[in-house]
């Protein structure tokens, strides 16, 4: 699968460098480690948002509820995986379920050994790495949605931090500082780390998929001020398991490739057969599709990637005939 880049607003190019991503939340902890002579070349942290209910085991009729197989995301009674309500018939609720990803990885070159690790740290060593790897604590709440009343329980992501820098603390025996920075990278949840300076690459910058860059590229050339945009991802793991029968994983039913612009600024005409939204300071084109056939089965991935660069075939196009900003009316 291919990894989206940071593009550099001011160069109007993908950034260039030997970097990492680093999610902001663990730029603390990464800059401890540089600091201090820990080559961190990569680091992972899970969605806090993410969430999922805690050892409930409901049976339903779904004839005296307002329920659909849409509605409710269920844990498993013995295990921590994600449940998804689905139902084979109209009366019927059944479970199906997939594993969250609730961890913090950091990956430093070289081998180490560590003493006195606290427990919910592991470090093991791989392929002449080294990898700490810390679960993410939980926390829960009750909620009394669709009228159960239900266990949730969250990712609590400040905890668990405050917890590896106490340990990083202790073998670096320095105090893991608030780090100040200038995030000029439009709202994205990740910066640019300088593997070789070992530090935050700085300027204004947004990730973006690969098969974007033409077409961002052009754009902002001629003036136009874009905040964000997605192909769609076909090389994203939904599209890679179209095999999977659709009512039985939590996946999207189409696929999306948009535009954001900054309605403070001119905004381009729509290209032709797309949707477009004129909302508050934002302005949003896009072009979507079903990726789910007619008898409820996916579409080969080989065709949805093949729909995907048919609309980054006809965003080109558009954006190549666009004429300059700064000789279109202010918006629309």
């Amino acid at each position: 699968m291919s990894r989206e880049v940071f593009y550099d607003l001011d160069t109007n190019k993908v950034l260039e460098g030997n970097y990492f991503y680093c999610n902001i939340k663990l730029i603390d902890s990464v800059l401890a480690l540089l600091e201090n002579n820990y080559d961190v070349i990569d680091c992972k942290l899970s969605d806090d948002d993410n969430i999922y209910l805690d050892k409930q085991d409901i049976s339903v009729d779904i004839k005296d509820t307002a329920l659909t197989k849409d509605d409710i995301i269920q844990e498993g009674k013995d295990n921590d995986e994600y449940r998804r309500i689905t139902h084979s018939d109209s009366e019927v609720i059944k479970y199906d379920s997939f594993k969250p990803d609730d961890s913090i990885e950091i990956k430093i070159l070289g081998t180490h050994e560590f003493s006195n690790v606290p427990e919910g740290i592991k470090i093991f060593n791989i392929d002449g790495c080294t990898i700490i790897k810390i679960k993410i604590d939980k926390t829960s709440y009750e909620d009394n949605m669709y009228g159960f009343t239900r266990t949730l329980t969250k990712l609590d992501v400040s905890s668990t931090i405050n917890k590896l820098n106490s340990w990083i603390e202790s073998i670096t025996g320095k105090e893991v500082t608030k780090v100040q920075y200038d995030n000029n990278s439009y709202g994205n949840s990740y910066m640019a780390i300088d593997y070789n300076n070992k530090q935050i690459i700085k300027g204004s910058y947004i990730l973006i998929d690969p098969l974007m860059v033409p077409v961002i590229s052009e754009l902002r050339q001629k003036g136009y001020h874009t905040l964000g945009c997605c192909s769609g991802h076909h090389d994203s793991l939904f599209i890679q398991n179209t095999s999977i029968i659709p009512e039985e994983q939590f996946l999207p039913k189409k696929v999306e490739s948009w535009i954001v612009f900054s309605n403070e600024y001119p905004v381009p005409q729509p290209p032709e057969g797309a949707e477009y939204v004129d909302i508050s300071k934002y302005f949003r084109i896009s072009y979507s599709f079903d990726i789910v056939n007619s008898d409820g089965t996916y579409k080969p991935s080989s065709v949805i990637k093949e729909e995907i660069e048919y609309s980054m075939n006809k965003l080109l196009e558009w954006s190549k005939k666009l004429p300059f900003s700064n000789s279109i009316n202010h918006s629309l």
